[in-house]
């Protein structure tokens, strides 16, 4: 919540004196965005672990969506951190939150192992 509320904050400032303060609102995104990324790290580790397949899936997670957990495809069929298709969304109880998706793609890794990520598998 501090960091959305920082983020506002320094996008009014960017917004009223773009100039003088982009750099101050760029640092910020990178620094958020850091942080996101290693958040979903620890959900991915916390969630593949079990089978010792953490590693993996962040390689997986990263390739398909650069850590990136609202992402959607150009098509719109693919959506989220694994971008799962619409029927393994709607199989594996896929959701918004890092959780929701890593334990689905979860589920559908033990169904499939690696195949449906057949561009970004280990």
């Amino acid at each position: 919540m501090k960091t959305r509320i920082l983020v506002a904050a320094l996008t009014m400032v960017a917004v009223t004196a773009p100039s003088a303060n982009a750099h101050l609102l760029d640092g910020l995104k990178r620094d958020v965005s850091r942080k996101s990324a290693r958040h979903t790290a620890r959900v991915i580790h916390d969630v593949f672990n079990r089978r010792n397949k953490a590693h993996e899936a962040q390689k997986v997670v990263s390739c398909e969506s650069s850590f990136r957990v609202r992402v959607k495809s150009s098509n719109g069929e693919y959506w989220g951190l694994f971008q799962m298709g619409s029927g393994a969304r709607s199989t594996y109880d896929w959701g918004w939150t890092r959780r929701q998706q890593t334990r689905a793609a979860h589920a559908y890794f033990r169904d499939a192992g690696w195949s449906p990520w057949a561009y970004c598998a280990p």
